[in-house]
């Protein structure tokens, strides 16, 4: 039996001198309904390490999961560093996750890139915000049109990225059957 094999971003834990085991170390994992939610539909998880950072070796790229895996759950949890979006914290108790965030865009990019990613649902505000700092950050107006459904209206069926409702907390990816 050929089984969907979907791939689950990492969660990151930290150095804790505090923490009994690996106090020095940062952990990846995935809790573990997340896994078990893909499997209750008969597909493999496969947890996708980052390819980056002070202890990598050898060559493997999200490219390369992302042409090998046949979908992707983005874990959430953290909520996202404001510096994605071009913010600065509003409150020093929380700064986000810088790392993990840059390691989950890498990882949408990778899927896009492929060409089977067929449509990612989000809500239009979101798509306002994220469409600003991208075009901040020197995207091409030819590259937003093909990404964006904003700014030309929530009915419009062209882009990448398009409102659906309720999706103003996370987002949706499709990819082509």
């Amino acid at each position: 039996m050929d089984r969907l094999k979907i791939g689950i971003s990492a969660c990151y834990l930290y150095p804790d001198p505090a923490r009994a085991a690996f106090a020095k170390k940062t952990l990846n994992y995935v809790e573990q309904s997340v896994p078990h939610w893909v499997m209750s539909g008969g597909a493999l998880p496969v947890m996708i390490l980052p390819t980056t950072g002070e202890t990598a070796r050898g060559d493997v790229t999200l490219d390369d999961y992302a042409a090998w895996l046949d979908g992707l759950v983005l874990h959430g949890g953290a909520d996202l560093w404001p510096g994605s979006y071009g913010e600065q914290p509003i409150d020093s108790r929380w700064q986000g996750d810088r790392l993990r965030d840059e390691y989950e865009m890498a990882l949408v990019k990778a899927f896009v890139d492929t060409g089977a990613v067929e449509v990612i649902f989000m809500d239009y505000g979101l798509q306002e915000v994220l469409y600003e700092h991208a075009k901040q950050r020197g995207v091409s107006e030819d590259d937003l049109d093909e990404l964006f459904q904003y700014p030309r209206g929530r009915g419009r069926s062209h882009g990448i990225i398009r409102h659906w409702r309720s999706h103003q907390h996370h987002f949706h990816v499709r990819f082509r059957s």
